[in-house]
């Protein structure tokens, strides 16, 4: 994916954690600064020092496909993206394609510490792991968070240890309005649309109302779909949308309120399950 096309995705509706969102749109501005030779090298999947950056792979152990999905998720992500961190939706679907064509292995189990990621690809992600034929469990130590809780709804069960991180359902966006600096600088941006919503965003100048609320209609739009899921995956009666505002829990209160299927040690307890 282009630099220009990331920072553009960080600015639009997401389902993320908003501290690690602030965390990658730092990294990414901060990218966008570097010196040609410097965005040459990252660009490649190379570190400063010129050594290859090497990203977690799927690993099938006595019958158990163990797949990472370690980072915030987004599609068309380049080697950059992914050395930084971030996880492509497309992957995910390749690593479960994989394993299901795999005669070694009986089950997967989706490793998580993501704290979510983009809108764009979830559903398709969420679409394959729904039609796999051989059964795919969830599991982490760490977050299951936003979109990240979305793709684990789509598996045959959740299992957390106690202190993870699991929730953060909904959606929001966050974009910058900058037009008191390019006033302090000296310019005034001129504006030439065909309708009330094109443009919506430009550097420099705020959004309309009409702007606003048509943002906050995607973003309640893209929540209800969220929310949906997360009751069709766990059982209307099971979940409340009182604890679907954003907050996340400690595993053992996620048990309590219904979004995960159990509390266990160790991934090991997992795979033993399988």
């Amino acid at each position: 994916m282009r630099l220009a096309e990331i920072l553009h995705q960080l600015q639009r509706p997401l389902l993320i954690k908003p501290s690690a969102h602030a965390s990658y749109l730092q990294l990414f501005h901060d990218h966008a600064e570097k010196s040609r030779e410097d965005f040459h090298a990252e660009r490649t999947g190379v570190d400063y020092c010129g050594k290859a950056i090497e990203l977690d792979q799927a690993e099938t152990i006595n019958g158990v496909c163990y797949i990472p999905i370690s980072g915030p998720l987004g599609r068309g992500l380049g080697e950059f993206e992914k050395g930084a961190g971030c996880v492509d939706y497309r992957d995910i679907q390749d690593e479960i394609t994989a394993f299901e064509e795999d005669p070694r292995a009986r089950a997967a189990i989706l490793v998580f510490n993501s704290p979510g990621g983009m809108c764009q690809g979830l559903t398709a992600c969420r679409e394959r792991i729904l039609a796999c034929d051989k059964p795919v469990h969830s599991y982490s130590d760490g977050m299951i968070c936003s979109a990240a809780y979305g793709l684990a709804c789509a598996t045959d069960g959740i299992w957390t240890s106690s202190d993870a991180d699991i929730g953060s359902i909904g959606v929001y966006c966050y974009t910058i309005e900058a037009s008191k600096r390019y006033e302090q600088e000296g310019f005034k941006p001129i504006l030439v649309t065909s309708g009330k919503h094109k443009g919506a965003g430009a550097p420099g100048l705020p959004y309309t109302k009409d702007q606003l609320d048509l943002l906050q209609s995607e973003v309640n739009d893209l929540a209800e779909e969220f929310y949906s899921q997360v009751e069709e995956a766990r059982g209307v009666d099971n979940v409340s949308r009182e604890d679907m505002q954003g907050q996340s829990f400690q595993g053992k209160v996620a048990l309590q309120k219904g979004l995960v299927d159990g509390i266990v040690s160790g991934i090991e307890d997992v795979a033993a399950m399988l």
